[in-house]
């Protein structure tokens, strides 16, 4: 994805992507800043890289994107197994005290 595009800017391209259908996203630009690049993972993108890139550096980023796209889909089943657990558990627990009392 590049960070200038005509429509919409590949930042907030890369927000829409990750809440509508969460994607590893790797940045490619001219526009290297610090600012780009804390927008850049604000927006949940993978990579991000100045042009032009290595051969190297494009395969290693889209690694790292994603391994790190893997994490958070690893992050986020456990958050819904825990939040689960902690229903059922409260649940348990409502019909223990209702029972109890």
């Amino acid at each position: 994805m590049d960070i200038k595009m005509p429509e919409l800017d590949g930042i907030e391209a890369s927000e829409i992507i990750q809440i509508r259908c969460p994607t590893p996203v790797v940045i490619l630009t001219a526009y290297d800043t610090p600012e780009m690049l804390k927008e850049a993972s604000a927006a949940g993108v993978g990579a991000f890289l100045a042009k032009p890139p290595k051969t190297r550096e494009l395969g290693q980023a889209i690694a790292i994107a994603r391994a790190r796209f893997c994490d958070l889909l690893s992050l986020r089943h456990a958050n819904d197994v825990l939040q689960r657990r902690t229903r059922e558990l409260q649940e348990a627990l409502t019909k223990i005290k209702t029972s109890a009392g």
